[in-house]
């Protein structure tokens, strides 16, 4: 099974809490690894969300296995894409990410 080209630098970045000596929760992103991967855009949709329109654009990140924070964002080109699902394929040989990117 081939995983075909991956010609794309992305970062992946965990989603990290911790709380203060005052008690309040702190979340901020963390780098988790950056590799290599294919990107794929298949669609995009414009739905309501919060009594606001939302766009929001599917990617999906085809890259070799490796752990993957439950909780991350991938970012490419700038922005940052929220990972919704995790496939893995080939008897863990790639993974298949797709990600969410909300405007």
């Amino acid at each position: 099974m081939r995983i075909g080209r991956l010609d794309k630098i992305v970062g992946v970045r965990a989603l990290v809490t911790s709380r203060s000596t005052s008690g309040a929760v702190n979340t901020s992103l963390a780098t988790a690894l950056d590799t290599w991967a294919q990107v794929t855009y298949p669609s995009g949709a414009e739905r309501i969300e919060n009594d606001k329109l939302t766009a929001v654009s599917t990617a999906y990140f085809i890259m070799r296995y490796q752990a993957l924070p439950l909780t991350s964002v991938v970012l490419y080109n700038g922005l940052a894409y929220e990972v919704v699902h995790v496939d893995i394929h080939g008897r863990q040989k790639y993974l298949r990410v797709k990600t969410e990117l909300k405007q």
